[in-house]
């Protein structure tokens, strides 16, 4: 699909102050810097889907909790190579291991996938 040409810049670029949710799922081009970057755009976030980022990495998810304070779900799931960091426990966290064959988890107040 042309969701695919998405590049970090055009993340950032649809990003604005008041966003509270953003879906950016299976963008093969998105990284850290362009998340970084979205996510300093975006400060009101409280619901981000990176599902299948495949370029993204724990610095990424770190910049993401660092920039929205107001987050409360946040999906990496199919990411190979990120590890929650330790982060504030309100958090809804969404980390199927793909790698496992594992299905999706289901969403918890303690940011911990059943």
């Amino acid at each position: 699909s042309e969701c695919s040409l998405i590049t970090d810049e055009g993340l950032a670029s649809m990003c604005v102050s008041r966003l509270t949710r953003l879906g950016a799922s299976w963008l093969p081009k998105i990284t850290d810097s362009g998340v970084s970057a979205a996510t300093l755009r975006c400060p009101k976030l409280v619901e981000l889907d990176l599902c299948g980022c495949a370029r993204l990495t724990e610095t990424g998810v770190r910049a993401i909790v660092q920039h929205c304070q107001e987050l409360s779900v946040l999906n990496v799931c199919h990411i190979r190579g990120v590890v929650w960091p330790e982060v504030r426990p309100e958090i809804a966290v969404n980390m199927c291991m793909v790698a496992t064959g594992d299905r999706p988890g289901s969403w918890s107040a303690e940011g911990v996938v059943e």
